[in-house]
């Protein structure tokens, strides 16, 4: 973001410049010679003196003017573009991060369940009114559950973490 701000900063200096400037630079030309006219003869030193004075550029100033406007139209496109992009990834982070925690609530609450589940079917199981295939099948549930509650939260910290990327956070 602060690269394109700094081109949309040169682009409108450029256009103010350009349309402050009414026409090029004069120019100052300098320029020595030596020569001699034949062998054996000294040399002879020339110093030449050239001005050159732009007049008429209309056309050529209109010019700058409007290529360096679409330069700045341009720039303040793209960083217009950026940002909506920023925050768009910045709002689906922390929508995502929502989902995560909802998530984690949920598979809390389906692990604490099958937990409570295993204890009334283990007690059960004890007392002969259940029989083995449920009490595997109650054991195999309530793992699943705990494996879905660390999934989750691992899932809630990487959404955590792209979330402070997109802010431009570092990680914690």
């Amino acid at each position: 973001m602060a690269e394109l701000r700094d081109r949309v900063d040169v682009a409108r200096r450029t256009m103010t410049l350009a349309s402050v400037q009414g026409r090029a630079n004069p120019e100052l030309s300098v320029t020595t010679t030596r020569e001699r006219g034949a062998s054996g003869e000294s040399w002879e030193q020339t110093v030449t003196l050239g001005l050159r004075i732009p007049l008429g550029s209309g056309s050529r100033s209109r010019s700058r003017v409007a290529s360096a406007n679409a330069e700045a139209i341009e720039a303040e496109a793209q960083l217009q573009i950026e940002l909506e992009r920023l925050l768009a990834e910045t709002e689906m982070a922390h929508q995502r991060v929502e989902l995560r925690r909802q998530q984690v609530a949920a598979a809390e609450r389906r692990s604490d369940l099958a937990q409570a589940s295993r204890g009334f079917f283990e007690k059960a199981f004890r007392l002969g009114e259940a029989d083995l295939p449920t009490r595997l099948r109650i054991e195999f549930e309530a793992a699943e559950a705990e494996r879905e509650r660390a999934r989750a939260r691992i899932d809630l910290a990487a959404a955590i973490s792209a979330q402070r990327q997109a802010l431009g956070l570092l990680p914690e």
